[in-house]
């Protein structure tokens, strides 16, 4: 979810700046990382993968 919004450049018109595309790409990347790591490592229970 996070990644279409910047394949749909009309949603968010902000980023047309390199500087806040690479940024919000930063962010995003760090989402998918938090998700696998958060969810596997630090979160536990029934939503744990491993």
């Amino acid at each position: 979810m996070v990644y279409a919004a910047a394949l749909h450049p009309k949603s968010l018109p902000q980023l047309h700046k390199p500087m806040v595309y690479h940024v919000f790409m930063v962010v995003a990347f760090c989402t998918i990382i938090m998700t696998y790591f958060g969810v596997n490592y630090f979160l536990g229970g029934m939503h744990s993968y491993a």
